[in-house]
């Protein structure tokens, strides 16, 4: 399925493009890039929520969108509309996250710990066993993130499993340095409180 923005906003495509040649020529790539993301954020988030995406899911695709158009446009030419290429990268971030869930589904269950036995059971002894626990705090540490707000969890995610520098986690998500900043600080620090919480409960 073709997704477009509406035909009311056609005639800024020559703005979008001087946007798009000031971030590739490197000339303040966050102002250049604040340019795309006002245009295309509402669109966007309602391109997902157009396929029955949860609102909060929504603003989470959108993010993922941008981060894809942010990486992408340095090399992007003008072979088409520059809203093909943004909804081509839309489309492609749905199509992951519907994989992925599917995916989700087809996982086993977890065994239930009272089905694993002792230690001796688990095969080789406290090597298995620790990679059992260290299961269990990666487990801890993705449903922490997820009591985030959502914003500071957003920065998270973009600093941790995209390895963004701050600075593009600020031009991504439209803040300013200082603000990433205190979400990672923030972030760090109450991820690490659960964690120590989880230590707790396997020493008692």
């Amino acid at each position: 399925m073709q997704e477009t923005v509406s035909t009311s906003g056609a005639g800024d495509e020559p703005l979008l493009l001087a946007a798009v040649e000031r971030f590739q020529r490197g000339a303040d790539r966050e102002e250049a890039f604040r340019v795309l993301f006002d245009r295309f954020r509402r669109p966007v988030e309602r391109f997902f929520a157009r396929r029955g995406v949860p609102a909060e899911d929504c603003r989470d695709l959108t993010q993922e969108t941008f981060l894809g158009i942010y990486k992408g446009l340095e090399s992007w030419r003008p072979e088409a509309r520059l809203s093909t290429w943004v909804f081509k990268i839309a489309t492609t971030t749905w199509l992951k996250r519907r994989r992925a869930a599917a995916a989700a589904k087809r996982d086993a269950p977890e065994v239930p710990a009272e089905e694993l036995g002792d230690v001796a059971a688990l095969g080789t002894g406290g090597g298995q066993l620790r990679r059992v626990l260290d299961d269990e705090r990666r487990r801890a540490l993705r449903a922490a993130m997820t009591e985030l707000p959502d914003q500071m969890r957003r920065c998270l995610t973009l600093r941790v499993d995209q390895d963004l520098k701050y600075r593009e986690i600020a031009t991504v998500m439209q803040l300013s340095i200082e603000t990433v900043k205190a979400h990672l600080f923030q972030a760090r620090k109450r991820l690490g409180e659960k964690l120590a919480d989880l230590a707790v409960e396997e020493e008692s």
